[in-house]
């Protein structure tokens, strides 16, 4: 995943492979458009609550490299921490329109083997910073590091600390390496900030999945 620094202002963009960040970029969550690409055979899979949310964690699976067994671990405990705190929080609740399901898909979308685009203005050439998953919440970003950032060498290391020292809202979480190393693991929610664990507290009102591209679509052969 590319991601951009853009201006105040930018249009907000979430693709399949990019992503523009700005100041009045809102959250990327697992509800919004862009990132899924629905066709319209996986609204024909989608026979339950249950198997929509499976068809979502397919989608995000299928952007992971093959053998990337700690970063597929992690997005994995991610997704279920996220799935389990939300029913915590809301199961029970009095609503007959809204579930405790409705608010999974409210959790940050986490962005895979990111690339974060540094300003061309600061730099002669393209430089990247890399993390393995990228976090954007409207007001913050999170990086998460695999591996040690003290084992990034060379450039890579000097974009990543002009990184950390020009963007205020950039947070850095790095993993020991033995975390994540096989699937079990639980989710380190201490080293993350709140405002990715408890992700329903600036929503009003959660989102189902984006379906617009199929919605959009002609249905007849």
């Amino acid at each position: 995943m590319l991601a951009e620094l853009a201006g105040s202002g930018a249009i907000p963009q979430l693709g399949d492979g990019h992503a523009r960040i700005g100041a009045s970029t809102p959250g990327f969550r697992l509800s919004s458009p862009g990132w899924t690409h629905f066709a319209t055979r996986d609204l024909e899979l989608i026979t339950s609550g249950d198997r929509l949310y499976d068809l979502v964690r397919e989608k995000l699976n299928g952007k992971l490299p093959t053998f990337a067994v700690r970063l597929k671990a992690f997005v994995d405990c991610y997704l279920a921490d996220a799935e389990r705190r939300a029913r915590a929080r809301f199961e029970g609740q009095d609503d007959p329109l809204i579930t405790a399901d409705d608010w999974i898909y409210s959790a940050f979308l986490p962005l895979p083997n990111a690339r974060i685009q540094l300003p061309p203005k600061s730099f002669p050439t393209p430089s990247f910073v890399e993390l393995s998953v990228l976090f954007w919440t409207g007001e913050i970003a999170i990086g998460v590091q695999l591996e040690p950032a003290s084992s990034v060498i060379g450039s890579k290391k000097r974009n990543l600390e002009w990184l950390q020292e020009n963007w205020p809202g950039f947070t850095l979480v790095e993993l020991p390496r033995d975390r994540f190393s096989q699937a079990g693991d639980e989710f380190p929610v201490e080293l993350f900030p709140d405002a990715l664990t408890n992700f329903w507290t600036d929503v009003e009102m959660p989102q189902g999945p984006s379906l617009s591209g199929i919605l959009e679509s002609s249905l007849t052969g």
